[in-house]
């Protein structure tokens, strides 16, 4: 009976350390995937930001293009009033002087 008592108590022993070995087993491998989600989220992050700052450089790199041209056109048409008015100015004052006197 003694034998028999002993060998239920070192089956329950030996029991007990599989428990505990599945369980350390277990936390180890919480840990590993709690660390592999952290790196795969920080991967992700940085990628984003990678992104964000290729997408805002392209955005401002067009803007900037744009205001180039818009620039480049506004001096066309201002000298191309400018050139207007000296074409037509004599003959614009010519009128005016007309006007007044003839009034």
């Amino acid at each position: 009976m003694d034998a028999i008592m002993t060998k239920i108590l070192e089956i329950e022993r030996h029991s007990r350390e599989i428990v505990q070995e599945a369980e350390e087993r277990r936390d180890r491998i919480d840990g590993i995937i709690a660390e592999e989600k952290e790196k795969l989220r920080q991967s992700l992050i940085q990628r984003e930001e990678r992104s964000l700052v290729r997408e805002r450089e392209e955005i401002l790199r067009k803007a900037q293009e744009d205001a180039k041209e818009n620039m480049t056109r506004a001096r066309s048409k201002m000298e191309a009033m400018e050139r207007f008015e000296k074409t037509k100015r004599e003959e614009w004052i010519q009128e005016l002087y007309t006007r007044i006197v003839n009034g």
